[in-house]
């Protein structure tokens, strides 16, 4: 290498340590800053503030976002799926499914009654 290439080489070393100090620096600054308790009082104060404008501004819109807090959760809707099955079902497949898969139990005298065996029966030839 000659000596023009080297020359550029240190100039740009140089600069991007003057850059790494630079951002070392702001990070330290932004550190202190945040460091101090006071900041966080102020700063909390003026997000309580802020917060309260937004909501006196947007108070239709922010009450209906909290009521459709409860859609947000997968709890909801296996609830809703339960208590609504057969609607929807019905809905989707229309005619083509049973609506329940539970037979319905029969009473006692409905259900069918076994054949009692005799001696006869086994009779082969008669």
């Amino acid at each position: 290498m000659g000596y023009y290439q080297t020359f550029l080489e240190k100039q740009e070393r140089k600069k991007k340590e003057l850059e790494e100090l630079e951002k070392k620096e702001k990070n330290r600054k932004h550190y202190l800053k945040y460091k101090d308790k006071e900041y966080y009082k102020k700063n909390y104060e003026k997000q309580k503030e802020y917060a309260r404008n937004y909501y006196w501004k947007n108070r239709d819109y922010v009450l209906e976002r909290q009521r459709a807090k409860k859609y947000e959760t997968s709890q909801y809707y296996k609830e809703w799926y339960k208590n609504n099955r057969e609607q929807v079902n019905l809905i989707r497949y229309g005619k083509k499914t049973v609506i329940s898969n539970i037979k319905p139990k029969l009473k006692k005298q409905e259900q069918k009654k076994k054949k009692e065996y005799t001696a006869e029966d086994f009779i082969l030839f008669k």
